[in-house]
């Protein structure tokens, strides 16, 4: 549940409300950092709740969820009406927003969900956790969208693109996919577009692929990649996967199973 308090002075708190809590027992036992604000017409309250089972688009363990509905501002109390999950990846939790002074809403978020045998392996390299990149999002249609904000784009330079291509990992890779094709990155990372879309993240503790299947068309998508990690916007920021990599080599290897896919690639020059 998330409890609301009231202060005058920011130092006296008192206790007003328990402003929203799980009607169903679906989501979790815990909702870390809490997050409520209106935008574009609609109340929205963003919780991370903890030991969660899976459910449709939710999976085990960690989730976070983007609730919209009304608060009785009376009562102090929110009603949620909806609740979608805010990211599909295997590491994306505890995200806050805020205001930017151009009027955005701007999102991070921190980009581990490691089990404890990942974080062992993964600080043998002297680090661990990392943030998201900043993503503006905003509500169209009841749809939650997050895209890359737009001074992201400032740091992409086109490099002409040909399968089994090798790139630096700091890089954004831009796809109109069609149906039946696979593209890869080094072992690290595999994308299947046939009916839907599969992701494919390989696990460097339990040297494993862990596999995501979702029944969507894929029109567009940016894979946007850094040292260690990979965020992934489709469908204008309708759909959103981000992960932690193992980096297995300094540079990335991109093969694609078609010649003839329209593909482009970027290095980020940061």
């Amino acid at each position: 549940q998330v409890v609301l308090f009231f202060s005058d002075d920011m130092y006296n708190w008192k206790f007003e409300s328990v402003f929203a809590k799980d009607e169903t027992g679906r989501f979790g036992a815990v909702w870390e950092c809490p997050d409520y604000f209106e935008m574009d017409g609609h109340n929205v309250l963003i919780v991370s709740p903890q030991d969660m089972s899976a459910d449709g688009e939710f999976h085990n363990g960690n989730n976070v969820v983007f609730f919209t509905g009304d608060v009785d501002e009376e009562k102090h109390i929110f009603k949620y009406e909806k609740a979608v999950s805010v990211d599909s990846g295997f590491d994306f939790y505890a995200p806050q927003t805020f205001v930017d002074d151009q009027g955005r809403r701007i999102m991070f978020a921190w980009m581990s969900r490691f089990s404890d045998a990942q974080e062992v392996e993964f600080a043998k390299d002297g680090h661990i956790h990392c943030l998201t990149m900043p993503r503006e999002l905003s509500v169209k249609k009841g749809k939650l969208i997050q895209s890359p904000v737009r001074e992201m784009y400032e740091l992409c330079h086109e490099i002409p693109y040909t399968n089994h291509m090798k790139i630096q990992r700091q890089a954004m890779i831009e796809i109109s996919p069609l149906e039946h094709i696979s593209f890869s990155i080094n072992k690290e990372l595999s994308i299947h577009f046939d009916e839907g879309i599969s992701i494919e993240r390989y696990d460097w503790a339990e040297q494993i692929y862990q596999k995501k299947s979702w029944p969507i068309k894929i029109n567009h998508m940016e894979i946007w990649l850094d040292t260690s990690s990979v965020e992934i916007f489709a469908n204008n920021g309708e759909f959103v996967y981000s992960a932690r990599l193992d980096p297995q080599a300094e540079d990335l290897l991109l093969a694609s199973s078609k010649e003839s896919q329209n593909i482009n690639v970027y290095r980020l020059e940061i």
